[in-house]
């Protein structure tokens, strides 16, 4: 999973807080591939200098809006197959992302940071620029992000699941979803921008190996859902989920998952240390200032420090045992 909370308006997503969980693992990319090959098509257009004919329009309104494959591999051929979306993928930042081999598009290979990259390149800093700026440096136009937002925002109604689970108000998705053959199991994915409280988040989560797809289209819900929470919170960029939270999330067999035991409070001069809990249990990203902590975080790290310390007095160590803070030198 790879998220990021786009505040400020239409700041540029680099500026906004970033969630992330296994962002570089590879996996299938199913359907959500056909937004990075309308991405490579119109990419070729612009080179070109020309708009797209009517039937490309009408194969690509197919293929985001109801998924459909035929279309697909008409224009999967046409950009030239894995050729084409690996060229595109160079000039749009997708440094993990490699087509599949023939006709078999949906077994790109791909990760959640490259399909983030893609949101990026579809939604980010719409507002920010003349439409020639992005096209001047290899990039979609004003007007090729303007229409793949227009497809991906009015999906079929029996494909709204996904990401859009995170919003409360507007979404714009692609959703994907393979069964393997040789495993009898289900690759579930999704991207897009959710709207929440007024802002824009774009998500991007794969997923695979699941018993079945309605698993995992709840997965990949929860996984969006805590996205966006963890963003909303305004903790430290970049935050991770844990290993705790992504058994939680995954369902894992070794019992249900548990918040880890908070440190006891160790009065000092009358008054316990300020330990605000973390939403999702996580210490380690939100405790030193060098990995971004505000200081709220930084205050917590140094009472986590005091209690270590505490600690090793009592049990004969040393300072320099800090299994319970992050570390840094104070």
């Amino acid at each position: 999973m790879a998220a990021i909370g786009l505040y400020g308006g239409h700041r540029e997503a680099r500026d906004a807080a970033y969630a992330k969980y296994n962002d570089r693992s590879t996996y299938d990319a199913a359907s959500i591939i056909k937004v990075n090959l309308l991405a490579a098509l119109l990419l070729q257009a612009q080179d070109e200098k020309r708009q797209l004919t009517r039937k490309e329009r009408s194969h690509a309104k197919a293929m985001i809006q109801n998924s459909d494959n035929g279309s697909a591999g008409v224009l999967w051929r046409a950009i030239g197959r894995a050729d084409g979306l690996n060229a595109a993928n160079k000039r749009l930042g997708l440094v993990s992302t490699v087509g599949g081999h023939g006709n078999r598009w949906g077994l790109t290979q791909t990760t959640a940071k490259d399909q983030l990259a893609l949101l990026r390149a579809v939604f980010g800093a719409t507002e920010t620029g003349p439409a020639s700026a992005s096209a001047s440096s290899g990039g979609l136009n004003q007007a090729s992000r303007a229409y793949i937002q227009k497809l991906m925002g009015r999906i079929a109604q029996d494909q709204i699941w996904g990401v859009s689970a995170a919003a409360d108000s507007g979404w714009a998705l692609k959703n994907g979803w393979l069964p393997r053959i040789t495993t009898g199991l289900w690759d579930i994915n999704s991207i897009g921008r959710v709207t929440a409280d007024g802002r824009h988040y774009l998500i991007a989560v794969l997923s695979d190996g699941n018993a079945s797809m309605s698993k995992g289209i709840s997965l990949v819900e929860d996984a969006a859902k805590a996205a966006v929470s963890a963003l909303q919170s305004q903790r430290p960029k970049p935050w991770s989920l844990t290993a705790l939270e992504a058994r939680s999330l995954s369902g894992a067999k070794d019992g249900p998952a548990t918040a880890p035991p908070r440190p006891p409070a160790v009065r000092r001069r009358g008054r316990p240390p300020a330990v605000p809990p973390s939403p999702l249990g996580c210490r380690r990203h939100r405790t030193c200032r060098s990995e971004g902590g505000a200081p709220s975080g930084v205050e917590a790290g140094h009472a986590l420090h005091r209690w270590s310390a505490l600690r090793a007095r009592r049990t004969g160590g040393t300072r320099g045992d800090r299994g319970a803070c992050c570390g840094c030198s104070r």
